[in-house]
């Protein structure tokens, strides 16, 4: 029999409710995108911490996004844009 599975614990915590977003990692940062806003936000789980790393042209709502090595890879959510975001 496998052991219970740890419970999870909160790392941060968001400016307002998220709804249809994605989230990447880029390097040791979390990047969360969509929910119908431009707004790029930018997560340390170490810290907590929760800024805004940018904005994109158009809200986007259920985007898609992976990592690849430091670069978190937006597309979808409503446009046909692909969106490389690498930590400053």
């Amino acid at each position: 029999m496998a052991p219970p599975p740890e419970r999870p614990l909160p790392c941060a915590t968001l400016p307002a409710p998220a709804a249809h977003v994605a989230l990447a990692a880029a390097g040791s940062t979390l990047y969360l995108v969509g929910g119908g806003s431009r707004a790029v936000l930018a997560i340390d789980p170490e810290t907590g911490r929760v800024t805004r790393a940018g904005t994109l042209p158009r809200p986007l709502t259920d985007p898609s996004a992976v990592s690849l090595d430091a670069t978190a890879i937006v597309l979808g959510g409503g446009t046909s844009a692909v969106y490389a975001i690498r930590p400053q």
